[in-house]
């Protein structure tokens, strides 16, 4: 049998307000496609097995789409997957990408770009971050997040910053009692002293982060404002890294109006490259805390 050409794959995949894709279905997806190519089997005729279109079929590949219970029994056996181990794996990352997450309470005030996010951080074993302009949502404590968000939709009413919040202390406690994972932050020096909220939030924030240099998972380093030819004009970033390569490693950055995902390997290397040029010129882990100690007695 002859597998069908590729198409050539999206360099950049936008985040609006249609389907996104989440980390859970994008793994089985990629599993999907792999056993499908094996079998050399084009994806027409993996579509006319189950009786959907080749989009769908497609947007089942990627993500985008729910795979049903009898489908996914249907493919197995389509692509020879006999492996009782295999065959469960792929039950059980089915039942997880279908299951009620725990955003689902959140959905009036997250976008479909950010629950594909919280999916990615979920997932991740490490997440290398930098942002520009505010410090990274799963360092902000309470009125820091409330000042940057406040900021950012100043005629929302005060019911759907305060879920907003919520949402983002969430995500900073649910990925703090994720033993595994890892945080690796760049932390621009302009979003420490750049001011929301008041001073007395700013030191707060900034003891905050202190505290968290003692703990191994989080490392973060700091790029100094004064230092010559920083490397730091890529943008927001943040990178996934997954376990046992279940997903190719993914960026996702944020801009006004939404968000973008990259998986072509080719430019989520250079992003990666930026990102490790950006880290070698930071201070180093004890220097940065040595920072945060005098922004505390010097500015706030």
């Amino acid at each position: 049998m002859t597998a069908a050409p590729n198409p050539e794959p999206r360099r950049v995949h936008h985040l609006g307000e249609e389907a996104t894709p989440i980390a859970q279905r994008l793994v089985l997806g990629k599993s999907l496609r792999a056993s499908r190519e094996a079998m050399g089997m084009s994806l027409k005729t993996a579509a006319d097995s189950i009786i959907v279109s080749v989009t769908t079929m497609s947007r089942t590949e990627t993500g985008h789409r729910r795979c049903k219970d009898g489908d996914l029994e249907h493919l197995m056996d389509l692509y020879l997957i006999i492996d009782d181990k295999q065959r469960q794996s792929l039950r059980e990352l089915n039942a997880s990408a279908n299951r009620r997450p725990w955003w689902q309470d959140w959905t009036d005030v997250a976008g479909k770009h950010l629950r594909t996010l919280v999916s990615f951080e979920e997932m991740a074993q490490r997440i290398r971050a930098y942002e520009p302009q505010f410090l990274p949502g799963l360092l902000q404590i309470e009125d820091y997040a409330r000042a940057v968000i406040r900021l950012g939709l100043p005629e929302a009413p005060d019911e759907e910053v305060e879920r907003r919040v919520a949402l983002r202390l969430q995500r900073g406690k649910r990925f703090a009692d994720s033993a595994p994972q890892k945080l690796i932050c760049v932390i621009d020096e302009t979003t420490l002293l750049r001011p929301y909220g008041s001073a007395e939030i700013m030191r707060r924030q900034v003891e905050y982060l202190l505290s968290l240099t003692e703990n191994p998972r989080y490392s973060m380093r700091i790029a100094e404002l004064g230092k010559l030819d920083v490397p730091a004009g890529f943008g927001p970033t943040t990178i996934f890294d997954f376990e046992e390569r279940r997903l190719t490693d993914i960026v996702y950055s944020e801009y006004f109006e939404g968000a973008f995902i990259l998986q072509e390997e080719q430019q989520v290397d250079m992003r990666k490259k930026a990102f490790d040029r950006l880290l070698g010129a930071s201070l180093s882990r004890a220097r940065s805390a040595q920072r945060l100690r005098d922004l505390l007695k010097k500015h706030y």
